[in-house]
């Protein structure tokens, strides 16, 4: 069984941009994989919708060894947020560089993942806030969203930069595990924080992630 300590070490810090002038800071989480784990977080943390184009330099950073970056080297992405920014495909899952996948403690601490599962869950969601910079933490029954009329759920959450890409964690049996990400706030709907379900879609893009050579129609493998 996972506990609370354990789980917090999973989460960690998404750097994305070429300099400190571009630079923006999101959130992420070490996730089991096959060969090596993943990380977990937004989409738009790793595809800009706007430019129609990935990021040029994105890393991630342990909230265990805060001093250590790790470069990712490839993504995983649902096509339809590729192809049309639907936010409900809102999740990708990023390769990371040898060195990380050679350290042992981060398969230790990597979160399960599930896919399918019933929705209205009560989730602890996690974040680093830009300017605090110190993980926030957030925790609720999610809900549909009725304000927008998507396929998103929200849990109460009044913090809003750095939170995107941060895990959506909650008890499945004896496990703490993780099954959406947070991915944006509405300015009309103060208070909660959004994420997508995360369904077959979003489980092919983990599976892409999980064995590379898979191929899926659905899915887009970028390397950096």
């Amino acid at each position: 069984m996972i506990n609370k300590e354990t789980y917090l070490d999973a989460i960690g810090i998404i750097e994305i941009g070429r300099n400190i002038k571009e630079r923006q800071i999101a959130s992420g989480s070490i996730v089991k994989g096959g060969r090596y784990p993943l990380i977990a977080t937004a989409a738009h943390c790793t595809y800009n919708y706007i430019k129609n184009a990935y990021y040029e330099e994105i890393f991630f950073t342990p909230i265990r060894v805060k001093d250590q970056k790790y470069k990712v080297v490839a993504a995983a992405v649902p096509l339809q947020f590729i192809n049309h920014t639907y936010l409900e495909y809102d999740t990708s899952f990023l390769i990371l560089e040898e060195s990380f996948n050679e350290n042992d403690i981060y398969e230790d601490i990597a979160l399960d993942v599930k896919f399918c599962l019933p929705k209205e869950l009560t989730y602890q969601i996690f974040g680093y806030p830009y300017m605090r910079k110190e993980l926030a933490k957030s925790e609720g029954k999610a809900i549909k969203d009725t304000f927008k009329g998507s396929a998103l759920q929200g849990v109460n959450c009044f913090e809003k930069d750095g939170m995107s890409g941060g895990p959506w964690i909650t008890r499945y049996g004896q496990k703490m595990i993780q099954n959406s990400v947070s991915i944006l706030s509405f300015n009309s709907v103060e208070g909660i924080m959004w994420g997508p379900y995360w369904g077959e879609a979003i489980e092919r893009a983990y599976q892409v992630a999980k064995n590379p050579d898979i191929y899926s129609q659905d899915v887009q493998l970028h390397y950096f």
